[in-house]
Protein backbone atom coordinates (compact mmCIF):
# COMPACT_ATOMS: atom_id res chain seq x y z
CA UNK A 1 0.00 0.00 0.00
CA UNK A 2 2.81 2.43 0.85
CA UNK A 3 4.47 1.98 -2.56
CA UNK A 4 1.26 3.00 -4.28
CA UNK A 5 1.32 6.35 -2.48
CA UNK A 6 4.95 7.31 -3.09
CA UNK A 7 6.20 8.52 -6.46
CA UNK A 8 9.79 7.89 -7.50
CA UNK A 9 12.02 9.45 -10.11
CA UNK A 10 14.98 7.22 -10.89
CA UNK A 11 18.39 8.51 -11.93
CA UNK A 12 18.29 6.52 -15.18
CA UNK A 13 15.27 6.91 -17.41
CA UNK A 14 12.69 4.14 -17.28
CA UNK A 15 10.33 5.64 -19.85
CA UNK A 16 9.12 3.59 -22.79
CA UNK A 17 10.51 5.66 -25.66
CA UNK A 18 8.31 4.00 -28.31
CA UNK A 19 5.18 5.29 -26.53
CA UNK A 20 3.86 8.83 -26.43
CA UNK A 21 4.09 10.89 -23.25
CA UNK A 22 0.39 10.31 -22.55
CA UNK A 23 0.69 6.58 -23.17
CA UNK A 24 3.58 6.39 -20.70
CA UNK A 25 1.48 8.05 -18.00
CA UNK A 26 -1.57 5.90 -18.76
CA UNK A 27 0.55 2.74 -18.56
CA UNK A 28 1.97 3.89 -15.22
CA UNK A 29 -1.54 4.62 -13.95
CA UNK A 30 -2.59 1.07 -14.86
CA UNK A 31 0.43 -0.41 -13.07
CA UNK A 32 -0.37 1.51 -9.91
CA UNK A 33 -4.12 0.87 -10.03
CA UNK A 34 -5.03 4.53 -10.28
CA UNK A 35 -8.81 4.58 -10.87
CA UNK A 36 -9.41 5.04 -14.60
CA UNK A 37 -11.95 7.82 -14.12
CA UNK A 38 -9.25 9.92 -12.38
CA UNK A 39 -6.50 9.41 -14.96
CA UNK A 40 -7.39 11.98 -17.67
CA UNK A 41 -7.69 14.94 -15.30
CA UNK A 42 -4.68 13.93 -13.21
CA UNK A 43 -2.58 13.37 -16.33
CA UNK A 44 -3.44 16.83 -17.65
CA UNK A 45 -2.72 18.38 -14.27
CA UNK A 46 0.77 16.87 -13.88
CA UNK A 47 1.72 17.40 -17.53
CA UNK A 48 0.74 21.06 -17.28
CA UNK A 49 2.85 21.33 -14.10
CA UNK A 50 5.94 20.24 -16.02
CA UNK A 51 5.09 22.07 -19.24
CA UNK A 52 4.47 19.02 -21.44
CA UNK A 53 0.70 19.04 -21.97
CA UNK A 54 1.03 20.32 -25.54
CA UNK A 55 3.44 17.46 -26.30
CA UNK A 56 1.33 14.68 -24.78
CA UNK A 57 0.89 12.87 -28.10
CA UNK A 58 4.55 13.11 -29.12
CA UNK A 59 6.67 9.95 -29.00
CA UNK A 60 9.11 10.06 -26.08
CA UNK A 61 11.99 9.02 -28.39
CA UNK A 62 11.75 12.53 -29.88
CA UNK A 63 12.07 14.27 -26.49
CA UNK A 64 15.19 16.06 -25.33
CA UNK A 65 16.88 14.88 -22.14
CA UNK A 66 15.23 17.65 -20.14
CA UNK A 67 11.79 16.82 -21.50
CA UNK A 68 12.27 13.17 -20.56
CA UNK A 69 13.25 14.19 -17.04
CA UNK A 70 10.15 16.37 -16.74
CA UNK A 71 7.98 13.49 -17.93
CA UNK A 72 9.59 11.25 -15.30
CA UNK A 73 8.67 13.86 -12.68
CA UNK A 74 5.09 14.00 -13.99
CA UNK A 75 4.91 10.22 -13.78
CA UNK A 76 6.11 10.34 -10.18
CA UNK A 77 3.39 12.87 -9.36
CA UNK A 78 0.54 10.89 -10.95
CA UNK A 79 -0.50 9.18 -7.73
CA UNK A 80 0.42 11.84 -5.19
Amino acid sequence: QVRRNIGLVFQDSTLDTYLSAAQNLKFHADLYDIPRHLVPDRMQQVMEMVGLWERRDQQVAEFSGGMKRRLEIARGLMHS
